[in-house]
């Protein structure tokens, strides 16, 4: 699946603006994890603000929310409604004698210094939890790592970030230093009812994510989960939760003018979005496609020495093409254009499955002529000569100043419209995938079955033994808060009194038209719901900006984001200026699903049990196409002199050569053809 190509924060999808980015991964589950909709929704919100993590009094009680940590954003001039005084059938009894707990964490955080003017929900998840979140900032935005923590005897109380789960290094810190809170069925029954309760609601069984999430060396759980594969739960699957655009190709922006003069019948953006007003919001995948034929390598070829024919400047600068999303990793010719071989991205990356058969892409006839697309348009000039040399900010320069004729779908595209629209600019910009006639059945591929998977893989909530037995009943029923349905509406919808109707059929009252706008649109103003302190289901969205951001009431949650978010119930606004991009990558999910995609349960194992060890990514990355001497060799096949190339793409192969990596890649293939025998055929056959 060109699931890199998805934007970080799924929701927006239907709305906001195209931002995905992403680099390769090769063992992250893209078979729809819940990672892919919350984690990546803290890197969309840029979250890396500062705050000292304590190990103070757990139970130092104060209702003075003046000397809150920066977790608590209510100003002085808060006059919310505090719903949480309303005692719900499934808060515990036991909440009336608890006394307020601050837990630490470590989390993503926001960079400014923004406040909302009036909180609505931090008042409530007080009162509904009787815990407050002190937060500290993960390693890799500054913070000190679990390793140093541990040494310094100076652990959290919960790790709150994405990437820490089962498997990881810091997970076998954790567990190995017995640091980490074993959770079990009755804790969850007894103290996360709401949980569960939403668990069967989406037609999931609370032993169903406990089997998938167990740790399979001793059959117990370390952690919380965060949900898992959307395509897991039955409940979900007739819910606008699935037009999110899951399964997408790699993308390119092309500038419109250029296409008119290359392809009279083409579209440009404004004529495109003039169709969709009169097609009444209902435009087809081929409406968005097909009036441009570019459908393979060498399409895009012709296309691009007829760019170079044309010889347009914009200003004194000639315009050209960059077509891989960053210039300073050439790897990224294969993780960011993916399906322009003819391939899509799954869950074994770049080791490519059909019928049993794990095929390494970069070895394959089709990836030399990739190679020889990309020396041939090296050679003839017709992409950019500095698109392995120039730094990303002189890239992304380029492209906002519309002089690239062809830039990757990851490009900020939101900032070369602002100056197109600023300047008056007589073009604008079309996506287009990579390719529009792509088949899910291909020599090497068969992508008609994917996996739903319950397991969260590294996407689990920690909570380490400095919280005591005595106090682990408190925190789980904050993460059950947390991850409830009434909490979901509330993070997206706001206070009761600020919406009317109910289910699909909500909407936000006229007194509250600059919520509506915020939260449907992405529109910011000062009533926004920032103000209110609420969570974006757009967040992200350049247009709205990410001013806020509060992890105590926004950003845990165990399940998906709500299936009735204001995005998803209100009806598409009719106006030229609807999302492309996230209409595009919702009618490619379609387009696929039409096409016979369907998924099958992924139970008892897993992908990473095709390489346990790591045997062979270590041997990959040392040896082979992401080694140093594998970008050397991936340089010179593309820039080197055509009557050398194949000199130079035997030279590439001959890494493929090395004993330890044949051993490790053999090794690869039989645990995959023994897994597909035991587990995939069977669960394929199931669903037939």
């Amino acid at each position: 699946m060109g699931q890199c190509t998805a934007t970080l924060c799924q929701i927006k999808k239907l709305r906001g603006v195209h931002s995905g980015m992403s680099k390769k991964h090769k063992w992250l589950s893209l078979s729809l994890s819940i990672v892919l909709i919350l984690s990546l929704i803290a890197a969309c919100s840029n979250n890396n603000a500062t705050s000292n993590n304590t190990n103070g009094n757990k139970n130092a009680a104060t209702n003075d929310s003046n000397n809150d940590t920066a977790t608590n954003t209510s100003s002085s001039n808060d006059t919310s409604t505090n719903t949480g005084d309303a005692v719900s059938s499934d808060d515990p009894p036991e909440l009336a004698n608890w006394k307020e707990l601050t837990l630490t964490g470590v989390c993503n955080m926001q960079t400014t210094s923004y406040v909302p003017g009036q909180d609505v929900l931090t008042p409530i998840w007080r009162a509904k939890t009787k815990v407050k979140l002190d937060c500290s900032e993960h390693s890799t935005a500054g913070g000190p790592t679990i390793q140093q923590r541990l040494a310094a005897d100076n652990l959290p109380d919960s790790i709150l970030t994405s990437g820490a789960g089962f498997g990881t290094d810091n997970y076998k810190l954790l567990k190995g230093a017995n640091k980490l809170h074993v959770i079990t069925k009755e804790d969850i029954e007894k103290w996360m009812p709401r949980y569960v309760k939403r668990l069967e609601k989406y037609g999931v069984t609370l032993d169903q994510v406990m089997e998938a999430n167990k740790d399979p060396e001793d059959g117990k759980m370390y952690g919380l989960p965060m949900g898992g594969a959307i395509g897991a739960y039955p409940g979900l699957q007739d819910t606008r939760l699935m037009d999110l655009g899951w399964v997408n190709q790699y993308n390119a922006f092309f500038r419109d003018d250029i296409l008119k003069k290359i392809f009279p019948n083409a579209r440009t953006e404004k004529e495109l979005r003039q169709l969709y007003v009169e097609k009444k919001g209902q435009l087809t995948y081929e409406d968005m496609t097909s009036d441009i034929p570019i459908n393979s390598m060498d399409d895009m070829l012709n296309y691009l020495r007829k760019v170079k024919e044309l010889n347009i400047k914009e200003g004194n600068k000639p315009v050209s093409a960059v077509l891989q999303s960053t210039t300073t990793n050439i790897n990224s010719v294969l993780w960011s254009m993916f399906t322009f071989p003819g391939w899509f991205w799954s869950e074994t990356g770049e080791r490519v499955q059909k019928d049993g058969v794990l095929t390494y892409s970069p070895m394959t006839q089709e990836y030399k002529d990739y190679f020889k697309f990309w020396n041939t348009a090296y050679n003839e000039g017709l992409v950019d000569p500095e698109s392995f040399i120039m730094k990303d900010d002189q890239l992304n320069a380029k492209i906002i100043n519309g002089e690239l004729a062809v830039f990757s779908g990851w490009g900020p595209i939101a900032q070369a419209r602002d100056v197109v629209k600023k300047e008056n600019r007589p073009y604008g910009y079309r996506m287009i995938p990579y390719f529009p006639n792509s088949e899910l059945v291909t020599k090497y591929q068969d992508l008609r079955y994917r996996p739903a998977s319950l397991n969260a893989g590294v996407a689990m909530y920690l909570i380490t033994t400095n919280i005591s037995d005595e106090d682990l009943p408190q925190v789980l029923n904050w993460f059950d808060w947390n991850s409830s349905e009434e909490a979901a509406d509330l993070r997206t919808w706001g206070l009761p009194e600020f919406s009317t109707g109910t289910g699909a059929d909500r909407r936000f009252k006229p007194e509250y038209k600059a919520l509506e706008d915020w939260a449907v649109r992405g529109i910011k103003s000062d009533k926004d719901g920032w103000y209110y302190g609420l969570r974006a289901a757009i967040d992200g969205d350049p247009n709205n900006g990410v001013p806020y951001v509060n992890h105590e009431t926004q950003m845990v949650s165990m399940l998906y984001p709500y299936e009735l978010a204001p995005a998803l119930v209100y009806p598409p606004d009719l106006t030229e200026d609807f999302n492309m991009e996230a209409l595009l990558s919702a009618l490619e999910h379609k387009h696929f699903r039409d096409m016979g995609m369907k998924y099958y349960p992924q139970q008892g194992w897993s992908f990473a049990d095709l390489d346990p060890k790591g045997d062979f990514d270590k041997q990959d990355a040392n040896k082979a196409y992401y080694s140093q001497t594998g970008k050397t060799k991936i340089a010179k096949l593309i820039t080197g002199k055509p009557g050398d190339f194949e000199a130079n793409y035997a030279d590439y192969m001959k890494m493929y050569d090395d004993p330890l990596w044949k051993k490790e890649w053999a090794a690869m293939q039989d645990r995959y053809k023994k897994l597909y025998d035991e587990h995939i055929k069977p669960a394929i056959d199931s669903v037939q």
